[in-house]
């Protein structure tokens, strides 16, 4: 599998995965004059936040750094043009994963971290749990499930790289192997899940991802449709060797 991500043009062989978390603080709801009547689910959301970021040690891994916790979405309910303190807040978080991390020890690790503020945070009552998206296919066909990816890496040495990496060579185009891993892709499903050799391919840089301006150099452009070109040439040439079967 080629995945047509950017890599500035270089081979990436390996990537974190991603894990959607969820924390939920509940309160009393009060009038916001007399907030001394309530408990504020922001305030001791606030609190476990400050307690989280000081405390959280993310694991590492040579190739593919740290397994960080990132805050990606912060909310308090009712309404802040209620005139109530809130009773709910809930904070989004994005979770990368290193290789053999699950959901549940994502869920082991971060209840551990809430059971041990709770001893400094005074009624403090939480809920942790792994968000569910449910859609549809262009079928129709109705598809559930947790935002989860696990991390894969292929090895340097793959017989698949190295000739995707000779291929690359040959046709005179960039045929560097990356020392980093690639950001988030759908290679977790085919490297991760269904064991495919995979590798992540394309032109531009991985700064320039979901940003405010993102654009494409049109000579990376160029060699990437180069380099599309002669890497499947190769695969399609030796279809039945069997290195292309395994890592």
């Amino acid at each position: 599998v080629i995945v047509g991500e950017a890599s500035a043009l270089s081979l990436e062989r390996g990537q974190r995965g991603r894990a959607e978390l969820q924390i939920e603080t509940f309160g009393k709801m009060a009038h916001s004059s007399h907030p001394e009547f309530g408990i504020n689910a922001a305030d001791k959301m606030n609190d476990l936040l400050t307690y989280v970021k000081k405390t959280f040690i993310p694991p590492k891994d040579p190739f593919l750094g740290e397994g960080i916790l990132v805050l990606t979405s912060l909310f308090s309910t009712p309404l802040s043009n209620s005139g109530a303190i809130p009773e709910k807040c809930t904070a989004v978080f994005d979770r990368r994963l290193l290789l053999g991390e699950t959901l549940e020890g994502v869920s082991r690790e971060i209840r551990k971290i809430i059971g041990k503020a709770s001893e400094t945070i005074p009624d403090l009552k939480t809920k942790v749990s792994f968000p569910v998206i449910e859609d549809r296919c262009y079928t129709g066909a109705p598809i559930r499930g947790n935002h989860f990816a696990a991390a894969w890496l292929l090895p340097e040495n793959s017989p698949y790289i190295q000739n995707l990496r000779e291929a690359l060579a040959e046709s005179g185009l960039p045929a560097e192997i990356s020392n980093r891993s690639g950001f988030g892709t759908n290679g977790c499903y085919f490297a991760a899940e269904k064991k495919l050799p995979t590798i992540i391919y394309g032109p531009s840089e991985r700064e320039l991802v979901h940003g405010i301006d993102e654009y494409i150099v049109i000579d990376q452009l160029l060699k990437a449709y180069q380099g599309y070109y002669a890497m499947a040439k190769r695969v399609l040439s030796t279809v039945n060797n069997t290195m292309h079967m395994k890592y």
